[in-house]
Parts: structure tokens; sequence; C-alpha cells
């Protein structure tokens, strides 16, 4: 969501079951983080629901983003990307939104980034500019509506294999 700074935007997701046998969830979160969760682990009854809270209380002025992972038992693994924008009087940034993160990941997975890193290394160096072949804004822009995102299998998961540093923990 977006807010002013000093206030707090809340937002309510369920937690869905639709077999006939109770299981348990877990979400992956960081408990000192601008997005906090009312329960991030329980069980979810045969055929019900349960609903959670929640909140961005940003600290500064800016864009936030984060995907939190769910292991749910007997299911393939979930995430869910929040986002989330602070401003005050003097700083408003442009909202940050759900297509803005799904291009840019796209982007890192097919190397698009690396790519202008090389080209910015290569400089005055003309063979390897001609083999890097960059594109125009415009042409990224429609290669990226071109391919299709919303499969998860092409959305790289490199969060699971960051090492847990406990500084970040309660």
């Amino acid at each position: 969501g977006e807010t002013s700074y000093g206030n707090t935007v809340t937002r309510l997701i369920n937690v869905v079951n639709n077999s006939d046998l109770a299981t348990s969830f877990q979400f992956l979160v960081d408990r000192k983080n601008m997005f906090s969760f009312s329960s991030t682990e329980g069980v979810v009854q045969a055929r019900n629901s349960v609903r959670i809270i929640i909140s961005f209380n940003p600290l500064s002025t800016g864009n936030y983003y984060e995907r939190v992972f769910c292991l749910i038992r007997n299911h393939k693994l979930l995430y869910l990307d929040l986002i989330g924008t602070c401003y005050d009087e003097v700083t408003k940034p442009l909202p940050l939104m759900q297509r803005h993160v799904e291009v840019f990941r796209y982007k890192v997975i097919m190397g698009i980034h690396y790519k202008k890193k090389l080209a910015e290394e290569a400089e005055g160096d003309e063979d390897s500019l001609q083999d890097l072949e960059m594109n125009t804004f415009d042409e990224e822009a429609k290669l990226n509506l071109e391919v299709p995102i919303d499969d998860p299998n092409h959305v790289l998961h490199k969060e699971m294999f960051l090492e847990n540093d406990s500084t970040f923990r309660d």
C-alpha cells in the first residue's frame, strides 16, 4: 500500500484450505521489517480458512519490496510479494507496482542488467561492445511484455538460498 510517514497500512489475506484434511502453514518473514504479520504460522482446518493481517509501517520515505515465502504441508512452495510506498511533504516517490517487480526480476534472470554492467566495463573496446548488442529501453520493454512471466517456474527464488543471518531476527 501507499502511506504517509508515521502511518500504517493494513491488508487482509485469507489462507484457504480446500482439502478434506487440516494442514499447517508458515510464512518465512523477517521480524525486523517494515511488513509485519498478525500470525506467521498456524493450522487451517479442512474446508476452512484463516485470516491474516499484514501491516506496512515504514520508518522512512521510499519504496519497499519483500518476497515472503509460505510453506504449506504437502503443497508446493508459495510466495507473496509485499510492496509499499511511504511519502512525506517533501519526498513522494513514484509508487512501486507489481509489474515493476516482475520486469526487474525477469531482467535479472535473463542477465539484462549484467549485460549493461559488462558494457560499461568494456567501454572503448569496440569488439566487446559489438558482442553485447545493447538493446534500447523500448526493445527491452517489448521483450518483457512478450515473454510470459506469470509462470512461477520462470521466477528465480534466490531468496531461498541466502545465508540465514541471526542479526536480523528477534
